[in-house]
């Protein structure tokens, strides 16, 4: 058996590595740049990004990166904290409860301590990989991995005791899952295997994470522990805070090689992924972890630019796939043979850039999240917009896994059933929900055409605002309202591709329900109630500690604030743009085009009596991603230059505080790599709005082996407007395109200039409005 498994790891590494030389050399002969000496991991590792910097690979089960002894970051890791060991998998850059850090491992020297932690230093992070040194202790780690097995290294001093802790039942510090049963065993002098059940910190579903270990030299102690009881020279534990340990007989110093294979299916699987890495070195495998990095990441290959931008565009692209994680045939309850993802948190978050992205450069995996989606639908009767660990979490806000269907239906992506997909999303659009906070809708969205405003009095007790009591009323009304008119008019346009002619008719009309939420006379979008009167009140509410006050009027201050009752994570002026599949429509509103623009210039430029500006714009949050690009709607491309270019400029640099906001599992980062690139998608539509590149050259590789790319002429910091464009040779005059404009491969010239132009403003893009689209 062994020498089998040393055998197919050779093959997977010579197999793997030609692979991967063979398509970065084909793929990247004429690339200006590498674009691996670009990515930084540590961007956004602090402030609010929450993402992590160790090993990962694009889609991977596993993620081997440090955690730390703070509490404040989902992702794990914080600078300048102590770390508690290095963990398996992780989620990449949300808002919310720490979740994972499970199979913890731990070199030590000295004394055995079951909760050890170090300081660390000398950090280094690329794709693939993490290092850095134990500064107590002197040890050198180093990790890397392939897509489903944990690969270390850690170099001990001379004189030292070796030791290798695996914290078999581990979570993050601070998370509210806890492991419900382990047990693990030693099964040679170099092998151990074992396996731990959590509950989710979500819900109270259950997980179950399996591994097979092996060291690269025989063990010379044994050990482990059970709860705060050390066992020195056990072979086996089982309990809730169980580990092993192993120790090694380095006198002169030296290194322990550790590989872990892991799987949420079973031991057996477990076995199989290790032997992807087992008999490799680690330098080996990190060579080909590299490789499929370096892959991956000239999918998009740029010209020019900055220093600073390069780092920011490939650390970008290349947060874009951390996660979600393939879990395909490792997932106990789920057919093996098709695809399935977790950490899918949130499709709130990541459908405005992160599944167009994949639609463009890895189109066979987003087709692949849709059959995930279209299963879970099946096997549980609704479609998620957050899977975490085998089950469903919070709705944000609308049921946004429709746009995410609906977005592949307009630009005809292939590789799932249409119609299985469209009666999924047709579901959301006609059945109310069991519960509007984790599946469907809420019921008043197809008795009133929108959510009314709930009455707080109705929902307290003792003062405090009672969840029990809310159960069924929708917290958010207005946005969430929003929310599902923008989801409706994503299926009404996949019933058009299908030529379900009545469903788009009826989803289209249902798709205006938003607008019953618009107030003229302010020009907002605001809660009102079963009456259909707009509320006079603003409940001011601490949300983390549910308590507030009534205050009565309609105060301009109120609009500025975010978290309002009637919002979720954004301001009235925020949501202001919100019927963004009817953005004429909204024009009409306002008066015109001169007035909607007007409108936008002071949601961007408002400044208060002492000069400063009120910053309306969050663009740190993904209801704003749209936002600075839709002056096109009104004849103006130039001015998105302007606020996107700002924004690029201002909010992001490659630092470990980097990133504005969440990176939320790679929107933040795809939300960069489209301005970065100069366009951007109308999600749900298909629809991409222009502005101006950052780089003199794009070339995005599309699927079937054809381009998209994009050529400047005379483009500089001062020269930012489009002043003429071709595309495939021909005269261009739109300030947009649309996905069959591309897909085939296409070639766009900008002739760029100091000045704004007429270039763009002529022909707007389509809104559902519009009567010429029918």
């Amino acid at each position: 058996m062994k020498s089998n498994c040393l055998k197919l790891g050779t093959i997977s590494f010579a197999f793997l590595l030609l692979l991967g030389v063979n398509q970065v050399f084909s793929q990247t002969k004429n690339t200006k740049i590498d674009p691996i000496k670009y990515v930084d991991p540590f961007i956004g590792v602090d402030g609010h990004g929450n993402v992590f910097p160790g090993a990962a690979l694009p889609f991977s089960l596993v993620n081997l990166s440090p955690d730390v002894t703070r509490t404040d970051s989902p992702g794990g890791y914080v600078s300048n904290v102590p770390i508690v060991g290095f963990s398996h998998n992780h989620m990449s850059g949300m808002g919310v409860k720490r979740g994972f850090g499970n199979l913890l491992v731990f070199p030590q020297t000295g004394k055995i301590v079951w909760n050890d932690s170090a300081t660390v230093k000398n950090e280094v992070a690329s794709p693939g990989y993490y290092a850095a040194n134990l500064a107590e202790s002197g040890i050198k780690a180093e990790l890397t991995l392939s897509a489903k097995s944990g690969v270390h290294k850690y170099t001990f001093p001379k004189g030292e005791t070796a030791r290798v802790l695996i914290s078999v039942s581990s979570t993050m510090i601070g998370s509210s899952s806890k492991c419900v049963a382990s047990e693990a065993q030693f099964i040679s002098d170099k092998m151990a295997e074992g396996q731990a059940s959590f509950e989710s910190p979500y819900d109270s579903s259950k997980y179950t994470i399996f591994f097979v270990a092996e060291f690269d030299k025989p063990v010379a102690t044994t050990g482990g522990w059970q709860g705060k009881d050390i066992l020195k020279n056990a072979k086996n534990v089982s309990g809730t805070k169980t580990g092993l340990f192993a120790e090694f007989n380095l006198p002169n110093g030296g290194t322990v090689g550790l590989q872990i294979g892991v799987s949420y299916m079973s031991l057996e699987n477990a076995r199989k992924n290790l032997a992807v890495t087992r008999g490799n070195s680690f330098e080996q495998n990190k060579l080909v972890a590299e490789n499929i990095w370096r892959n991956y990441l000239n999918k998009i290959q740029i010209a020019g630019g900055t220093e600073e931008e390069r780092k920011l565009f490939y650390t970008g692209l290349y947060r874009s796939v951390v996660v979600p994680a393939d879990v395909t045939g490792e997932v106990q309850g789920w057919d093996p043979k098709v695809p399935h993802f977790w950490h899918i948190y949130c499709i709130w978050d990541t459908y405005h850039t992160l599944n167009p992205l994949y639609t463009l450069i890895v189109p066979q995996k987003q087709a692949e999240l849709i059959r995930c989606l279209v299963s879970i639908q099946q096997k549980h009767g609704w479609l998620p917009d957050s899977w975490y660990a085998n089950d469903y979490t919070h709705i944000q806000g609308g049921t946004h896994a429709d746009i995410v269907i609906g977005d592949a239906f307009v630009k005809d992506l292939k590789g799932f059933n249409r119609e299985e997909a469209y009666a999924a999303i047709r579901k959301n659009a006609t059945v109310p929900g069991p519960n509007g906070r984790e599946k469907g809708r809420y019921p008043e969205y197809f008795t009133l055409g929108y959510l009314p405003y709930f009455q707080p009095e109705k929902y307290m007790t003792n003062g405090l605002f009672d969840e029990k009591k809310n159960a069924k009323t929708s917290t958010n009304p207005t946005s969430r309202t929003l929310d599902y008119s923008r989801d409706d008019y994503a299926i009404a346009l996949a019933a058009k591709v299908l030529g379900k002619n009545d469903d788009y008719e009826k989803f289209k009309k249902q798709s205006m329900n938003g607008w019953k939420l618009w107030n003229p006379e302010t020009k907002f979008f605001w809660g009102k109630d079963e009456e259909g009167k707009f509320v006079n009140g603003y409940f001011k509410t601490d949300w983390e500690a549910n308590v507030g006050n009534w205050v009565y009027g309609f105060n301009p201050e109120y609009i500025t604030r975010s978290w309002t009752p009637p919002l979720y994570e954004g301001s009235a002026w925020v949501y202001a743009f919100s019927m963004q599949h009817d953005v004429n429509g909204l024009i009409q509103r306002h008066g015109g085009k001169d007035a909607f623009l007007a409108f936008l210039d002071k949601y961007f430029d408002e400044t208060k009596p002492d000069g400063s500006r009120v910053n309306h714009h969050e663009s740190y949050n993904e209801p704003s991603f749209l936002t600075p690009w839709l002056h096109t709607y009104a004849g103006r491309p130039d001015k998105n230059v302007d606020r996107v270019q700002h924004q690029l400029n201002t909010e992001y640099e490659p630092t470990r505080k980097g990133l504005p906001g969440n990176d939320d599992g790679g929107a933040m980062s795809s939300m960069y790599v489209f301005s970065a690139m100069g366009f951007m998608p109308v999600a749900g539509q298909d629809v991409y709005l222009l502005a101006s590149p950052l780089f003199s050259e794009i070339t995005m590789q599309l699927d079937k082996g054809k381009n998209f790319v994009i050529k400047t002429k005379n483009l500089s910091k001062e020269n930012k407007y489009v002043q003429k464009a071709t595309l495939n040779g021909k005269k261009w005059d739109k300030g947009w395109f649309q996905h069959k404009d591309i897909i085939k491969g296409a070639v766009m010239v900008l002739e760029m200039g100091r000045k704004p132009s007429a270039w763009g403003t002529k022909i707007v893009p389509p809104s559902a409005s519009d009567t010429k689209n029918d």
